[in-house]
C-alpha cells in the first residue's frame, strides 16, 4: 500500500484550518495529520507525528509566520513548506521562497493548480510561481536595469552576508555551516536566492562573484556587527 503524504495545516484561526483541510479530503495520496494555530504548536506536534510537508495561510504582507517558515529552514529541511496566501508581488513572494518556502499557493488558486503546485513540491523539491519566474526573467533581461551590486546585497540579511563573506574567502561548504549555524540544505537555499538576486546561472559561480565585491560585502558585515554591538 502505497504511503500517504502527511501534511499539517498551520494558520491562526480553526475556520480556516477546516478550510484548507477540506481540499485534501478527496485526495487518496494524502493526509491531513496535524493542524495547529501556530508554529509553536505544530512543533510540540512534530516530536510525536512525523510530516512531509507543512502549509501555512499567511495574509498579505503578514511576517506572523517568518520566525516558523525559518525555524523549518534551519531544523527540518526535510519537510517541504509551501505557503497559501493571497499576496501577489511577485519579490513579495520571492522573500517567501528565500525565507524556506519550497511553494505557493495562491488563494486564487483552483484544486487542480494546489495539487499541481503539491506534487511539484514533492517530486522536484520546489515551485515558482509563474509570476516569480516571470519576474526574475524580466529583471534578468532588462536593458534599463538601474539596480547596482550595492543596492542588490542591501536586500540581504546578516547570514547571508556571513554566507558571502566566508565564499569570498575561499571557506568550504562544511566549514560555513558550522561557523553560520545553518543545515546544508538552508545553505543551499540562500546560495540559490542569491544567484537568482545576482542573475548568476551557475551556484558555483557565486564564490567568485563574491570575491569581486568582498570590499561592499565586508562593509555589510562590518555594519550588521555594529549594529548588534549597540544591541538594535
Amino acid at each position: 500500500m502505497e504511503t500517504k503524504i502527511k501534511l499539517a495545516i498551520i494558520d491562526d484561526f480553526k475556520c480556516i484550518q477546516e478550510a484548507i483541510t477540506k481540499l485534501f479530503l478527496q485526495q487518496a495520496e494524502m493526509t491531513v495529520v496535524t493542524q495547529a494555530e501556530s508554529g509553536i504548536d505544530f512543533f510540540r506536534e512534530q516530536e510525536f507525528q512525523a510530516h512531509d510537508m507543512v502549509i501555512i495561510d499567511m495574509a498579505t504582507s503578514a511576517h506572523a509566520h517568518d520566525d516558523t517558515l525559518r525555524a523549518l529552514q534551519e531544523f527540518f529541511p526535510e519537510i517541504k513548506v509551501i505557503v497559501f496566501t493571497a499576496e501577489t508581488n511577485p519579490e513579495a513572494l520571492l522573500m517567501l521562497m528565500h525565507k524556506g518556502a519550497h511553494g505557493i499557493i495562491s488563494k486564487t488558486n483552483d484544486s487542480g493548480q494546489i495539487m499541481c503546485t503539491i506534487n511539484e513540491v514533492m517530486q522536484q523539491g520546489s515551485s515558482y510561481p509563474h509570476a516569480v519566474s516571470k519576474h526574475l526573467f524580466s529583471r534578468h533581461f532588462n536593458p534599463n536595469r538601474t539596480e547596482d551590486v550595492h543596492t542588490l546585497l542591501a536586500e540581504l540579511d546578516k547570514k547571508d552576508i556571513d554566507i558571502l563573506l566566508h565564499l569570498a574567502q575561499g571557506h568550504k561548504l562544511a566549514y560555513i555551516e558550522n561557523r553560520v549555524v545553518i543545515t546544508r540544505q538552508g545553505l543551499y537555499n540562500r546560495r540559490t536566492y542569491m544567484c537568482q538576486l545576482f542573475h548568476l546561472n551557475d551556484i558555483d559561480l557565486l564564490p567568485a562573484f563574491a570575491k569581486k565585491h568582498i570590499t561592499i560585502i565586508q562593509s555589510l558585515a562590518d555594519a550588521f556587527t555594529k549594529s548588534e554591538e549597540r544591541g538594535e
